[in-house]
């Protein structure tokens, strides 16, 4: 259920701060009231595990606007100490996921992302998608094909979206076919994020 930014946790502190001064409002803290914010959040600043979780977890992350940003995540860590990794390829998974629960209207993002190599078996039955939240369901934003991704997680390639007004929610997700085996496959690699605000 999508919540209204000011009610979800945390709150923003931009969002009833404003004070006019001649022509423009600006927040208490010197932003001003139409200048959008950029919440930015790097591989390290998530403070995750180097594992894949095997159940769902929620924590909160600081942007550098400040801004606590609730995730909630499965299959997802911080692997050898330098990639934010989602696996969904393992004996007993097929699905992982990154949430971002923001309390603010998002209007766009701009992030990296590719493969950990071009050994992930996500050729076929398989979807990597970005979701937003919309009327009580994820609904698909946009799938991106496996041909067209990088092959190797440290050359990123560049990502930009734009959602619809009222979003506030969304997550990048891989499904795949179950495989038994014990190895972690079907990783999808996420860099550097940068979350736009509707300031």
């Amino acid at each position: 259920m999508i919540m209204d930014p000011a009610e979800k946790i945390g709150g923003r502190k931009h969002i009833y701060g404003y004070r006019p001064t001649y022509h423009d409002s600006y927040c208490t803290c010197g932003h001003k009231q139409g200048d959008r914010i950029v919440s930015s959040i790097s591989p390290d600043g998530y403070g995750f595990r180097e594992e894949y979780n095997w159940t769902p977890e929620f924590k909160n992350v600081t942007a550098s606007s400040g801004d606590i940003i609730q995730t909630r995540r499965l299959r997802t860590g911080y692997i050898q100490d330098n990639y934010l990794t989602l696996s969904a390829k393992r004996n007993n998974a097929g699905r992982a996921y990154l949430e971002y629960l923001c309390p603010f209207y998002v209007s766009k993002i701009n992030w990296k992302m590719g493969l950990w190599s071009d050994n992930e078996s996500l050729q076929r039955n398989s979807s990597i998608r970005l979701e937003s939240f919309s009327n009580g369901e994820w609904v698909v934003a946009r799938t991106f094909v496996y041909s067209e991704l990088s092959k190797n997680k440290d050359l990123l390639y560049d990502y930009t979206h734009t959602f619809s007004y009222g979003t506030t929610d969304f997550r990048f997700i891989v499904d795949t076919n179950a495989v038994e085996n014990e190895n972690n496959r079907g990783r999808l690699v996420i860099g550097n994020i940068d979350i736009l605000d509707f300031s």
